[in-house]
């Protein structure tokens, strides 16, 4: 049974210290609600890591007041950002993607980097998102809580002339990192592109024969010569056939390829991969 005045007079007085620090904190809180069940249920209104500290990952509810007034529950973001937001990724730096393929091709140049520089595998997380839209505003809320300077925003080549890359700085209020991957499209096509450009140096690292990948790209070419989806979606398709023949999964296949081709002085892929390389080092540095 829950003791509701005792809870209240507890909280008054919590309210009451927290508000008397009002004017030596960057973040506090603006209000409370409480809702009493058969269990004590608390619900914040802010992301303030003052609060967040202290109440367990799975009693938190995070509202979000749109500017009709109107208040609906905020998903909780997985990975790299619900970390930021919940204050446990201060002492890694962050590399935030917009989906799996992505989150693969960054691995792969990291796959080439981190040993190279000697950085520790575990100071550096990818996360991705459902897309760049996205980000501004996740880059406003790492500012406003403290972490921006451990984020790094890393784009698909089809984002180039979008002007995402300005917003985000906006919202960060700094020069924050933001990368744009290799080419001018999604990055399941660049992996295809290379992948018909250099089979031979691509099976190996796929451990296929080469005469029978070639053979696959071909045959896959084939049956999507004439398909009238968007490009992206086309070259999504054809890396799942080509993991399925080859019994892969499609994000180890781009991995592989972005490893491979960060190896390569000559690759295209060297442009971000030399950008990810100075990040990583200017954080360890800083």
């Amino acid at each position: 049974m829950i003791d509701q005045p005792m809870i209240e007079r507890r909280f008054s007085n919590l309210w009451g210290q927290l508000q008397g620090k009002k004017p030596h904190l960057p973040h506090f809180l603006a209000e409370i609600q409480l809702a009493l069940r058969n269990d004590l249920q608390i619900i914040v209104t802010t992301h303030s890591p003052v609060v967040l500290d202290s109440v367990p990952a799975n009693g938190r509810i995070f509202l979000d007041c749109g500017e009709s007034g109107r208040v609906t529950v905020q998903q909780a973001h997985v990975d790299v950002v619900q970390d930021a937001l919940y204050g446990r990724s201060r002492d890694v730096l962050n590399l935030l993607c917009e989906d799996d393929a992505a989150q693969a091709v960054v691995q792969g140049v990291l796959d080439h980097v981190v040993p190279k520089r000697r950085i520790r595998g575990d100071s550096v997380r990818i996360g991705r998102d459902t897309g760049a839209d996205e980000f501004p505003a996740h880059a406003a809320a790492f500012r406003k809580f403290g972490q921006i300077a451990n984020f790094v925003f890393i784009l698909d080549g089809d984002q180039r002339d979008s002007g995402i890359d300005e917003r985000i700085r906006e919202q960060a209020g700094r020069a924050v990192p933001a990368l744009f991957l290799p080419g001018r499209e999604a990055p399941e096509a660049w992996v295809w592109e290379r992948l018909r450009q250099a089979a031979g140096p691509m099976a190996a690292g796929l451990s296929v024969d080469p005469v029978e990948l070639a053979s696959r790209l071909h045959r896959l070419d084939a049956v999507y010569d004439t398909a009238s989806d968007r490009p992206a979606a086309i070259a999504k398709a054809k890396l799942r056939g080509l993991g399925e023949a080859l019994r892969r999964e499609a994000a180890d296949i781009c991995r592989t390829v972005a490893r491979l081709e960060a190896e390569r002085p000559e690759s295209g892929l060297q442009p971000f991969a030399e950008g990810l390389e100075t990040v990583l080092l200017q954080w360890r540095a800083g």
